[in-house]
């Protein structure tokens, strides 16, 4: 699979419009990546990932969560197949129309209503979406850093409370 995007002449890629724009938002998104992540290696596993799974190809926040893959398993291919076992675990918020991250924050926002009905009004739809779409992503975002993604995963891997918490 690596082989097919390397071995792509300038040509190729210039005529193939759905890898060069998969490319070049990986580029955007390599070029901010956080200095502990190794810059080349989540390039070529993105690139990699994207002839694995075309259809899916790439959506910005999937380098962020390779990001602590690679802080951990530095072999390329070890780092492809994990990340290809994350894709699978939290690839529906991904996807087309970003159905997963939408139900997860649908299942959040019930949670909050019933729990603290005064910070939903407070926040009202619009709003809530924002904010917890955003702490949604710090599960994986480099504010975090490292250990500290580490550690979340740890316990978001666990399953618990539940595995079909509305977190991961």
């Amino acid at each position: 699979m690596k082989l097919q995007w390397r071995s792509l002449s300038p040509g190729q890629l210039r005529r193939n419009k759905i890898l060069r724009g998969y490319q070049e938002k990986i580029d955007r998104d390599v070029s901010v990546a956080p200095p502990w992540v190794p810059r080349s290696l989540l390039r070529s596993v993105l690139l990699t990932h994207c002839m694995f799974h075309f259809d899916l190809g790439y959506v910005g926040g999937m380098s962020e969560v390779l990001g602590p893959l690679l802080g951990v398993i530095p072999d390329e291919a070890e780092a492809f197949w994990a990340f290809c076992s994350v894709m699978d675990s939290v690839g529906e918020s991904f996807g087309p129309g970003r159905a997963g991250l939408r139900r997860k924050l649908g299942a959040l926002g019930a949670l909050v209503k019933v729990l603290n009905p005064g910070l939903s009004r407070l926040l009202g739809r619009r709003r809530f979406r924002l904010c917890c779409s955003r702490w949604l992503q710090l599960r994986v975002q480099p504010q975090l850093g490292l250990e500290g993604t580490r550690r979340l995963w740890e316990v978001l891997w666990t399953g618990l409370p539940c595995p079909t918490s509305c977190c991961w």
